[in-house]
């Protein structure tokens, strides 16, 4: 029974605590250890140790959604902490995440998050430039005072 509070944010410690099943763990483990890598179903059905249409029943009753979802939501997620932490190209990024073309990395970053990656990026920019500002607003307020 899928979990409701499943983030992908932290896909190995929610993903255990959801499961508690040492298939899944394995799974998360050789995730976290390939980030660049695009891991194919056939792949993760084998590192659980199940057959693929199995594996698909086994995964969705467990986790809530398909493996295909949760692995694009797992490297979107990178991808997110990429783009605001480094100054990597998109196409960069695409790549460091598993992603052999930008295109597609770009439509599933749009499925995902409703913006492109440069949209994404810029707002995080814009939403620091504002905390920033804000931060020391409030700094000479209080030396105002």
């Amino acid at each position: 029974m899928p979990h409701a509070s499943f983030q992908p944010e932290a896909p190995g410690d929610d993903l255990l605590t959801v499961t508690g099943n040492w298939r899944l763990h394995r799974l998360i483990r050789h995730v976290a250890a390939n980030v660049e890598d695009s891991l194919s179903l056939a792949r993760a059905a084998q590192i659980c140790g199940l057959e693929r249409t199995y594996f698909c029943r086994f995964f969705r009753a467990r986790v809530g959604m398909s493996f295909s979802e949760w692995s694009r939501r797992i490297r979107i997620e990178r991808a997110k902490a990429l783009l605001r932490g480094e100054h990597r190209s998109v196409l960069a990024v695409a790549l460091a995440v598993g992603y052999k073309d930008i295109t597609t990395f770009e439509r599933n970053f749009r499925r995902c998050e409703r913006l492109t990656p440069a949209e994404y990026r810029k707002l995080q920019r814009v939403r620091v430039s504002s905390r920033n500002t804000t931060s020391a607003d409030e700094s000479t307020r209080i030396a105002e005072t």
